[in-house]
């Protein structure tokens, strides 16, 4: 048994087995060699080394100092600013529209408040005859008893 495990470890070291060798990956000794260790260059696999590519998402970031920066330069908004702004625009619009009297709800609001006036004005009236109806009838009714 001994000698079995002995010719395999002696085997294994001199035949570049890298199982053999103790420090596998580190740049061999005086004793392991006598070239001097050169890494190897990265060498790519496949066609890693036919296209050169870019992340096309990465970009480095910008560096400005503050004097360079310019307060004048308008400012670029977002497709989604840009929206919300003009819809609020809109809204001013149509509410100034609307506060004149010029858009059609407002003509339909203005009709049913005018309606809603002289439903509240001939009822008005009616109670007034109705009370004045009354008075009469109480008067008429105080004389009769006399």
């Amino acid at each position: 048994g001994a000698g079995a495990g002995a010719g395999a470890g002696a085997a294994g070291a001199g035949s570049g087995d890298w199982r053999g060798r103790r420090n596998y990956g580190m740049p061999p000794s005086d004793s392991e060699s006598e070239e001097e260790y050169e890494p190897k260059a990265h060498k790519p696999k496949g066609v890693q080394g036919l296209i050169e590519v870019e992340n096309p998402n990465y970009r480095k970031p910008q560096r400005v100092k503050a004097k360079d920066v310019d307060t004048n330069a308008k400012v670029q908004l977002s497709r989604r600013e840009r929206e919300e702004l003009a819809r609020q625009a809109a809204e001013r619009r149509y509410a100034k529209l609307h506060a004149q009297g010029k858009t059609e709800q407002a003509r339909t609001d203005m009709a049913r408040l005018a309606e809603v006036r002289a439903r509240r004005e001939a009822a008005t009236k009616r109670r007034e005859q109705e009370e004045l109806a009354r008075k009469q009838a109480a008067e008429a009714e105080r004389t009769r008893r006399r």
